[in-house]
């Protein structure tokens, strides 16, 4: 969360504070690249396939919401908190069931 602190963009940390609200990606280990926030269930880089990356707007715009941070785009919103809901559903099964059995720590 300090780049989101550090950055002076509401957008992007409407973004990550709508992640860590959600307990289903609190499981998992969210990762930010190119200004877009990723999860993964593996803490290291090379980070588990991705089911969705979510890049904030600057200013005026929409979330954009893709598979990976520089795939097409799947789905295009206008808050934070639609773009986590369309996050998690994204979450394939069997992801959800190893993140329940080893869930990331709080830090």
């Amino acid at each position: 969360m300090k780049d989101a602190d550090d950055a002076d963009w509401p957008q992007y940390r409407a973004l990550i504070e709508s992640a860590h609200a959600e307990p289903k990606l609190r499981r998992l280990y969210p990762f930010t690249s190119h200004w877009a926030l990723s999860f993964s269930n593996t803490p290291d880089y090379p980070f588990s396939p991705s089911f969705a990356s979510i890049d904030s707007p600057r200013g005026t715009g929409d979330y954009t919401i893709r598979e990976w941070w520089n795939d097409p785009a799947l789905h295009h919103v206008t808050t934070a908190a639609e773009a986590i809901a369309i996050a998690v559903g994204r979450i394939p099964a069997d992801l959800l069931q190893r993140s329940s059995e080893n869930p990331a720590q709080d830090s």
